[in-house]
């Protein structure tokens, strides 16, 4: 098996073996070269990022070619570099999205180089250069990067071939913060994820909202929660109301995830896993589809309503006792 390493950031960074690595998803050219026990990646082919890959000034991402991990952003670019082969930054997006590796050069009278590897792929990214006015110097061959607008869109990613997706974050923990928390890099990561994943919204009850949603937002792919009220007959509830049992609110939570990191099939059943669905034991009133603790799905489209059914269904059966999950889609402005 891999030792599972999660970054700073919230990033997969565990190990990208070769053999996890597909060749045929990246136009550019690399081949192996042994270092060590693993396979470290390198490219031999330059390209210029000057006209086709940068427009001049914008803001944007870069992500390692191979297993797309973000390591730069144009914040930290050197401009005057954009015309050449090799791109200079000032630092990394996070120290440990990278990795640093000392070696003695022969070819420069036994000198120290630093050699700087994608901490995900172990893709040969450039050199690492500390210069005498205590300034540090990336020096980042543009053939192993990808580069992302920060005002991209699943549109525009769709449309154009030289645009490329940005890889999600296993946890948002630390991207959850607001703005003023996070560097001027990390904004950008953050601007460039809220424009092209592809979220998916679904409202979970199973008792206290408190409770639940401290449980969903330490899930992989959840990218954020909101507590509330659904399910009921009146608008705009407050918790009086509710906890006088007229309105048949139920306390849940709005649960935005990415499907890429957890699709909606697994959100569900781990909701289903993390307390009691049956009947017998309910939360709140015993009668289905009653009590503000009771145990509900609600969606926002068909299809998820039928994952979300399928899924009571298969519990059911590996239980072997009835649930009491109320299971049905509801309007966007039904959640309060």
């Amino acid at each position: 098996g891999y030792e599972f390493v999660i970054s700073s950031l919230g990033y997969n960074l565990t190990q990208l073996y070769s053999e996890r690595i597909n060749s045929n998803e990246h136009s550019a050219y690399y081949h192996y070269e042994k270092e060590s026990r693993n396979k470290t990646i390198i490219s031999n082919k330059q390209q210029d990022f000057s006209d086709s890959k940068i427009p001049r000034f914008e803001t944007g991402l870069f992500n390692c070619i191979i297993g797309n991990n973000p390591l730069f952003t144009t914040h930290d670019l050197s401009q005057s570099t954009m015309p050449s082969g090799f791109l200079s930054f000032k630092r990394p997006i996070a120290k440990d999205h990278i990795k640093l590796v000392y070696s003695k050069n022969i070819e420069m009278d036994q000198s120290l180089s630093v050699r700087v590897m994608d901490a995900f792929s172990g893709c040969y990214l450039g050199y690492y250069v500390e210069l005498s006015d205590s300034r540090n110097e990336y020096i980042i061959n543009a053939s192993v990067l990808n580069f992302i607008p920060q005002d991209s869109t699943i549109e525009a990613i769709n449309e154009r071939d030289n645009i490329h997706i940005s890889s999600s974050p296993i946890s948002w923990r630390y991207l959850r913060q607001p703005d003023d928390k996070l560097s001027l890099s990390e904004q950008i990561l953050k601007k460039v994820l809220q424009n092209t994943v592809q979220t998916r919204e679904v409202i979970l009850g199973a008792g206290c909202f408190w409770h639940v949603e401290f449980a969903l937002r330490r899930l992989p792919g959840v990218i954020d929660t909101k507590v509330g009220y659904a399910g009921g007959d009146s608008t705009s509830p407050t918790y009086k109301d509710v906890c006088n049992g007229n309105t048949n609110h139920a306390e849940v939570v709005k649960v935005c995830f990415d499907p890429r990191v957890c699709n909606a099939r697994q959100l569900i059943d781990f909701f289903l896993a993390m307390h009691d669905p049956t009947i017998l034991r309910s939360h709140g009133r015993r009668a289905k589809g009653s009590g503000q603790y009771r145990s509900c799905i609600f969606t926002f489209d068909s299809e998820m309503e039928r994952i979300a059914s399928d899924a009571v269904i298969d519990c059911r059966k590996q239980i072997k006792k009835l649930v009491s999950t109320d299971v049905r889609m509801v309007d966007k402005h039904s959640f309060w």
